[in-house]
C-alpha cells in the first residue's frame, strides 16, 4: 500500500509554508504509517514463502521458495529504511535530477547484475534441482 499522494500532499504544504519542522515530523510519519501496514504481511510471507509458492505455483516452483524469501526480506529493510518516500520528498525539495539520477543508476545496475547472475546460472546453475 502507498501513500503517495497523501505523502507528497502532506510534504509539499510544509515545504511551501516553510516548516521545515512540520516537514520532517510529516515525512516520519508517513514512514511510519507505511511501515505499520505492510510489515505484518511482509513478516508473515517471509516465513512462510516456500508454502506460499508452492499453493500458488505447485510444487513445479518450489526451488523458487528461498529467492522469494530474498526478496521478501529486501523489501522489508527497504521499508524499514524508509520505502520511496524519499523520493516524493526530493521532488518536494526541488531535487527532481537526483531522483531521475538515482533511477538511471538503479536500471543500470540491474542490467549489469542481471547479465552477470543469468550467465552464471546459465554456465552452471539451475533450477532443475
Amino acid at each position: 500500500m502507498r501513500l503517495g499522494g497523501c505523502a507528497g500532499s502532506a510534504l509539499a504544504a510544509a515545504f511551501v509554508g516553510d516548516n521545515h519542522e512540520r516537514f520532517a515530523r510529516s515525512w516520519q510519519a508517513l514512514i511510519k504509517v507505511e511501515t505499520l501496514l505492510a510489515a505484518p504481511g511482509l513478516v508473515f510471507c517471509l516465513f512462510n514463502a516456500s508454502n506460499i509458492v508452492h499453493v500458488l505455483y505447485g510444487s513445479k516452483f518450489d526451488a523458487v521458495g528461498p529467492l522469494f524469501t530474498i526478496f521478501l526480506f529486501f523489501n522489508l529493510l527497504v521499508r524499514v529504511v524508509g520505502t520511496t518516500i524519499h523520493q516524493v520528498s526530493l521532488y518536494v525539495v526541488h531535487k527532481a535530477r537526483l531522483v531521475v539520477l538515482g533511477q538511471w543508476i538503479g536500471l543500470v545496475l540491474l542490467i549489469i547484475f542481471g547479465i552477470i547472475l543469468v550467465s552464471s546460472f546459465r554456465s552452471g546453475g539451475s533450477f532443475d534441482g
